[in-house]
């Protein structure tokens, strides 16, 4: 089974969807795992989807944008 980074992943969707989303969704990622370190594998989407909402709610994200990029 290949693994996917999740640069591979967010390079898969530029220019089919929001390109500001796709940025703020980036930097809520560098904050999350401290680096960009996007080129790590993908093993358990869980995981990241965990870290992004984690450091979205440090931030006070509200719970509404949270769901919408969470979604994204």
């Amino acid at each position: 089974m290949k693994t996917t980074s999740l640069e591979g992943i967010l390079k898969a969707v530029e220019g089919r969807v929001s390109p500001p989303k796709l940025k703020q969704l980036r930097r809520y990622f560098v904050a999350a795992l401290g680096t960009p370190a996007f080129n790590l594998p993908v093993d358990d989407p869980m995981i990241l989807r965990r870290l992004l909402i984690e450091q979205m709610r440090t931030e006070d994200v509200s719970p509404g944008t949270i769901q919408a990029l969470v979604q994204f």
